[in-house]
């Protein structure tokens, strides 16, 4: 069974209530488990009557909480149905503050909630998995267009630029996430349909199943079972097997596909596969170590622990050619990263936000720390050439985005009476400037996302969450998407 090497606890998000899904936190010295019961009003984009399609809306919610058939065939109710508006948030944005371009409401989901993963940023507009649905929606939140599964979306892949990708839904079977699609997220149209690959006997459930795409290449990986296929047709692309001794621990993509895999003998390592699908290098990480997490592919910058040992975890950096560069001598006591799907038994690798890789620096977020209304943490900036800490940043709770030139793009978390918004750090880093200041009207509706990706493109900041709960003994359905603009 795949196994990540990091244990799964708490990590530095917005904060959540009791019983929410576990998030990964890169540990050395422990794991600080953060609460918030969000309340108030909840912003919410309605179609119709007298309003503009689309336009972003405060509204009471009055209606009871429902709970509804965990069936993954069942059909989901439309985000926003059913529900009043009473004021628009932009109608008292102060002076400087960002506007809400939109905001979409939770669809209704079981008692237990669902994962929803999958979110895109392309040019005019942006696609979310909503259940069985990959909608599309304009910058005003729009819907344009809506591809509709016969089952829940179980499984996306992290890459966030690409114009196609391969998606997973539920076929036939108990948690059976079997069949693949490749949607092109411009057009709104699903090019072809097909089953997974089968996988062993025993492992042909497809349980758990993680998807990692760099351009035609896509691998997969669940409970027993790995494979690699082609985006362009879905058809199986043959990789040297590995001895029985070993399993694949699963996938990352992006710019170079990445496959991380350990074997009996406490050795594990890590492959670049080339996009006609050879193993161009092999990294064998030093004994008893296994990969944790892939922070990114181009550079390729790992994170990796010692087997069974949380407080173990290192962030090395490799070169083009697959030999270790530097080992990162970091400094603070912990690193939180939000993981795409990260839940216990998923073979995911790839897709964490809280890390930022460029040529020859890597930015880490630490621990956030909740002090009454206060939360704080640090940004730490690392040479991968040398391993040494550039500098660092701290205050207001932040999570790095992107890069833009040489500075660093962050999301900044709302603190108690304050929005979030977004800043900019300079390459010597020093104090954050401020890039976009969400409104205070909607400050707890943007703190009440519970799991969330973030997005910073073309000027505009989107809050997409990526886990939905239906939270008993409240009637506020949360939010699925929200989007500020200058």
């Amino acid at each position: 069974m795949p196994h990540t090497g990091v244990p799964h606890t708490g990590a530095g998000g917005p904060r959540r209530g009791p019983g929410r899904r576990r998030r990964t936190a890169l540990v050395v010295c422990g794991a600080l488990a953060l609460a918030l019961a969000a309340c108030g009003g909840v912003w919410a984009v309605l179609g119709g009557g007298d309003d503009a399609p689309g336009r972003p809306l405060a509204r009471p919610d009055t209606a009871p909480a429902t709970r509804h058939d965990d069936r993954p065939t069942k059909e989901p109710t439309p985000s926003g149905a059913g529900r009043t508006p009473t004021l628009d948030p932009n109608a008292v944005r102060r002076p400087g503050e960002a506007r809400v371009l939109f905001q979409t409401p939770a669809p209704d989901v079981p008692g237990s909630g669902v994962a929803l993963p999958g979110f895109w940023v392309r040019d005019d507009h942006v696609v979310k998995t909503e259940q069985n649905r990959l909608v599309g929606r304009a910058d005003d939140g729009a819907e344009r267009w809506a591809i509709t599964f016969p089952k829940r979306v179980c499984a996306t892949p992290a890459l966030r630029t690409a114009d196609r990708v391969v998606i997973a839904y539920e076929g036939p079977g108990k948690n059976a996430c079997s069949r693949l699609a490749l949607v092109d997220l411009d057009k709104g149209a699903k090019l072809w349909d097909r089953p997974a690959p089968k996988g062993p006997v025993w492992a042909s459930g497809h349980t758990d199943l993680s998807i990692a795409q760099s351009g035609d290449l896509v691998g997969l990986t669940w409970t027993g079972g790995s494979a690699l296929v082609r985006a362009s047709d879905g058809e199986e692309v043959g990789l040297a097997p590995l001895s029985p001794a070993c399993s694949v621990g699963g996938f990352a993509g992006g710019e170079v596909l990445l496959r991380a895999y350990s074997c009996r003998d406490n050795t594990a390592k890590l492959q670049k596969i080339t996009p006609s699908g050879r193993i161009a290098w092999t990294y064998r990480l030093p004994k008893g170590h296994e990969v944790a997490r892939v922070l990114s592919t181009s550079p390729v910058v790992v994170s990796t622990a010692k087997r069974g040992d949380a407080e173990s975890v290192r962030f090395r950096s490799l070169t083009d050619g697959g030999t270790e560069r530097a080992v990162l001598d970091t400094r603070a006591p912990d690193y939180e990263l939000h993981c795409d799907q990260d839940d216990t038994f998923t073979a995911v690798l790839d897709g964490c936000q809280g890390a930022v890789a460029t040529a020859d620096t890597l930015y880490l977020s630490t621990e956030i720390h909740d002090s009454g209304d206060t939360r704080t943490n640090d940004i730490e900036a690392y040479d991968l050439g040398t391993g040494r800490r550039k500098w660092h940043t701290g205050g207001q709770a932040m999570r790095p985005l992107r890069t833009e030139g040489d500075d660093l793009v962050a999301y900044r978390f709302p603190a108690a009476g304050t929005a979030g918004g977004v800043v900019g750090i300079g390459p010597n880093g020093g104090r954050p400037r401020t890039l976009l200041r969400h409104p205070a009207a909607t400050a707890e509706a943007e703190s009440g996302f519970e799991d969330a990706m973030y997005a910073y493109e073309h000027g505009r900041l989107y809050i997409a969450a990526d886990h939905v709960y239906d939270t008993p003994g409240t009637d506020r359905p949360g939010s699925l998407i929200m989007a500020f603009g200058p």
